[in-house]
């Protein structure tokens, strides 16, 4: 208000500082001089300024007084526990424990009826015993103070001696647990792509039926590929991918020189494609048993970074009998290294012209030149060569091995996989 702004000599006038709805002009016309003002002041005092500091005077304490409403009518000293306080707001003024009707009387000076419009302005509840103890209190004389209501002393002590109720219980849940039971499942999260290559009408395709009834080698691997030279059924809807004649020529060591038919069967697998959507491909002979559950614990246990490029060295050369420490029966691959193999074995592993070796010395070998690594677990394999004391299917109990090799009667191989399922296989 321009009463309120300040005022400033000017050539014997009074000018108002702020106001730039009107200039000093205008001002030294309608403002009275300064001796009309000391006259109507009584000489020498101001009224404008005194009319400013008592306006001022009585806003900042009506702030004040707001200011301590706010801190008592809010709820801050609402308990914590007060049903009326989860719903969002108070019953009223009886559950401010540290607030008394002196302490509002003294603060607003004032009786039942202007606390009580305070309240509602406030949209704060007011409770009919807070406003008859209130009434019957504003009403006393200043002289001698009214004495206190006796029901609500009978209340206050009785809610004093009353022991401290249980907060009401939780509301039951209607959602229904359910509960999963896990079996026949794969002890750690590792997953493994397994195929295998069988001659048609030959033991091995008997053995390999005998597999997939038992569910053992192959067959408990996460997905599997049969190959074969011509077509080969193990059951409805079961048979293998046929890549041609798997013609060989013998070696010395009393095994194939097989390379070139095992590059067909690399290229099945690759044009198959679905090793790509696990984390080990495995090679494994038809004769050969293997506990997949053993394999994906070691692998499990080895911690093989997903884009490291790699296989397994998986029998001791060095203290047993055979020539390579990377054998065929049971060859295993990161999918790092099979992407390797996909994209650069066409030009850095080609089918050499003369036969020197077999297919496992030549995957150990394309593997080094495609630039992958190689670790070394021996027990991956137990292998008993050609001249060795056969194997027996007590061994197979034996946990420390993934694989045992070879068991070319059915017989056998089915007692093998039963000792080793006993043994947590």
């Amino acid at each position: 208000d321009a009463t309120c702004s300040t005022a400033m000599a000017s050539n014997g006038k009074y000018a108002l500082v702020g106001d730039s709805s009107r200039d000093v002009a205008e001002s030294n016309q309608l403002l009275p001089d300064e001796g009309d003002l000391e006259r109507a002041d009584g000489g020498g005092s101001n009224p404008g300024r005194k009319t400013c500091i008592g306006i001022v005077s009585a806003t900042c304490a009506l702030g004040v007084l707001v200011v301590v409403a706010l801190c008592y009518f809010l709820p801050l000293h609402a308990p914590k526990t007060s049903p009326a306080t989860k719903a969002g707001g108070l019953t009223g003024f009886s559950s401010l424990p540290h607030m008394t009707l002196s302490d509002v009387e003294d603060f607003f000076h004032s009786g039942p009826e202007e606390i009580e419009k305070l309240a509602e302005g406030l949209g704060l509840p007011m409770e009919k015993e807070f406003v008859n103890l209130s009434a019957s209190n504003s009403s006393s004389s200043t002289t001698a103070p009214a004495a206190p209501n006796p029901a609500l002393l009978t209340t206050a002590a009785a809610a004093a001696t009353k022991p401290a109720q249980a907060p009401p219980p939780l509301p039951v849940s209607t959602t229904q647990m359910v509960t999963t039971t896990i079996s026949a499942t794969p002890a750690v999260n590792v997953s493994l792509f397994c195929w295998v290559l069988i001659v048609a009408n030959s033991s091995e395709a008997e053995l390999l039926k005998q597999h997939y009834e038992q569910g053992s080698s192959i067959f408990s691997c996460d997905a599997w590929l049969i190959l074969s030279d011509f077509n080969v059924t193990l059951a409805p809807n079961v048979t293998s991918t046929p890549i041609g004649a798997l013609n060989s020529q013998m070696a010395p060591w009393h095994s194939w020189y097989n390379v070139p038919v095992f590059l067909r069967a690399w290229d099945a697998v690759i044009q198959d494609g679905r090793f790509t959507k696990y984390d080990w491909t495995v090679k494994a002979d038809a004769d050969t048993f293997f506990c997949a559950m053993r394999l994906r614990r070691r692998m499990y246990a080895a911690h093989v970074p997903t884009w490291e490029p790699v296989f397994w060295l998986n029998y001791d050369a060095l203290h047993a009998p055979g020539p390579l420490d990377f054998l065929g029966p049971l060859e295993v691959f990161s999918q790092r290294a099979m992407k390797l193999y996909v994209w650069n074995h066409k030009w850095k592993c080609q089918n050499p012209a003369r036969q020197t070796q077999g297919e496992d010395g030549f995957m150990k070998d394309c593997m080094y030149r495609l630039g992958a690594k190689s670790r070394v677990d021996y027990s991956l394999l137990f292998n008993a060569c050609d001249w060795c004391k056969p194997l027996v299917p007590s061994q197979c109990a034996d946990g420390r091995y993934v694989s045992y090799h070879p068991f070319k009667d059915t017989e056998l191989y089915s007692q093998c996989t039963e000792i080793a399922r006993k043994a947590e296989c």
